[in-house]
């Protein structure tokens, strides 16, 4: 009985260290680090895949420019960022899939690579949700990106040379601002939703991506029609040089192909309508971007409000508040630098010092028609304004759709490269306020500048 006592009084001060270990190293844990990697050193670790198991859940490995042949498992929630997506390279050396995300791991982030030469650029197992996946670029890969959990977001990613381009195999996931690029191949796919097994594929999002050179812009199939592929919405997608525009098989039904009016459908470069009316059953005379048919895929498939230009979306930086706005625009030409600027020269007929403006510039094949339709936020453009084509003033009609929160404007154009400015119109003591405050500011910084000299 002793001898019990005495071993249960020794064991004692032993499991409580045990649980003071235990509960330390949990703690620690818990508490997530940034760890480097770098081919060339000085850093934590010279493979991305030794940081990899190195870490722990929740932790982000930074990857510093480099080219990295390695065929990565990711097999805990970690982020992997990369330090560009140019010069952030890793090579798949020909081998199977360039990342592999393993099953049943969630809560992936990874950014900023170049992902090539590898069979699957990005390949996330089954039951492996809400992974992130952007602002990579994937080169030379036989399929681009491919996901088969829900809640998975792939956005802002550049693939190019792909027999497939992105790969949904599940539900709730966002296809957004991709830019897709196929190789023409017999059997390509830009955007290939599946279903079969145990799965559904339903209520995914494919919005705002460009789509070109492949065969199908958009493949539809289940291999269980007991799995459907149903309640999947498409729409200000670019569809572009394709052979066929989707590809449906058996088991699909009840898929949207647009936003409704005036948000409208998608692009597709094939399709032959006209745009000479407006409103949502396109019967108000004057055009609207949209075209006056319906775009028809398959029976039962149809894009009630195709667009007649393509889809772009500018995120830009308003100056005085400081807020971040989105600027949308369906137009036949191609636009580029889209931003909104305050009025700092001297007066002219249409801009007073300190007043604030969007500005950007279309081109075209000259001497053929282009168009632009606008989405304005109203914080940005009030109900007066004036749209100035190289400076001279062009009639703008604001579409019926227009409401309180945003301006929907119409204006046409013969091509060339033109500088396009819209001139919201402030009240004048507004436009004194705020121009006396920039030269204040520029006042302060010359100053500034002086002292330091």
């Amino acid at each position: 009985m002793k001898r019990k006592a005495i071993s249960g009084i020794m064991l004692a001060p032993l499991l409580i260290g045990m649980l003071t270990l235990a509960f330390s190293t949990s703690q620690f844990k818990s508490e997530p680090k940034t760890r480097i990697v770098d081919d060339d050193g000085p850093a934590d670790f010279y493979t991305i895949q030794e940081a990899i198991n190195a870490a722990y859940p929740g932790d982000t490995i930074n990857v510093k420019a480099g080219i990295y042949y390695e065929n990565i498992i990711v097999n805990k929630s970690i982020s992997l960022i990369g330090a560009d997506n140019v010069n952030t390279v890793i090579n798949g050396a020909k081998g199977s899939n360039v990342i592999e995300i393993s099953d049943e791991v969630n809560n992936v982030t990874i950014s900023g690579f170049t992902l090539e030469d590898g069979s699957y650029g990005v390949y996330a197992y089954p039951r492996s949700w809400n992974n992130t996946i952007e602002d990579n670029r994937v080169l030379n890969c036989t399929y681009g990106i491919f996901v088969s959990g829900s809640g998975n977001r792939i956005q802002r990613n550049f693939i190019m040379d792909a027999s497939r381009g992105v790969m949904v195999h599940y539900c709730n996931n966002y296809v957004v601002s991709n830019e897709i690029i196929g190789n023409q191949a017999e059997f390509s796919i830009g955007v290939d939703l599946t279903s079969g097994g145990w799965t559904q594929c339903k209520e995914n999002e494919v919005v705002g991506n460009n789509v070109t050179g492949f065969r199908w812009a958009v493949g539809l199939y289940t291999s269980d029609t007991q799995r459907p592929i149903y309640n999947n919405r498409f729409y200000h997608n670019n569809f572009m040089n394709y052979t066929q525009n989707v590809n449906i098989f058996r088991g699909v039904y009840d898929n949207s192909w647009d936003d409704g009016y005036p948000s409208g459908g998608n692009y597709w470069s094939d399709y032959t309508g006209v745009d000479l009316y407006s409103s949502p059953y396109q019967n108000e005379t004057g055009s609207d971007g949209i075209g006056d048919t319906v775009y028809v895929i398959k029976e039962g498939n149809q894009d009630n409000y195709p667009l007649m230009g393509m889809y772009y979306d500018f995120e830009v930086l308003a100056p005085y508040d400081q807020k971040t706005y989105h600027i949308e625009v369906i137009s036949n030409s191609t636009v580029s630098n889209l931003g909104i600027y305050v009025w700092l020269s001297s007066p002219t007929q249409y801009l007073q010092p300190g007043q604030q403006f969007i500005l950007f510039f279309v081109s075209g094949v000259e001497n053929t028609t282009g168009f632009c339709r606008i989405t304005i936020p109203r914080s940005v453009i009030n109900d007066t304004y004036v749209v100035l084509l190289d400076g001279e003033e062009v009639p703008a009609n604001e579409l019926i759709a227009s409401n309180t929160t945003h301006a929907y404007l119409y204006f046409s154009y013969k091509h060339t490269t033109h500088e396009v400015i819209i001139v919201p119109e402030f009240p004048s003591a507004m436009i004194l306020s705020l121009f006396t405050i920039l030269a204040t500011l520029a006042v302060v910084s010359v100053k500034r500048k002086r002292n330091c000299s």
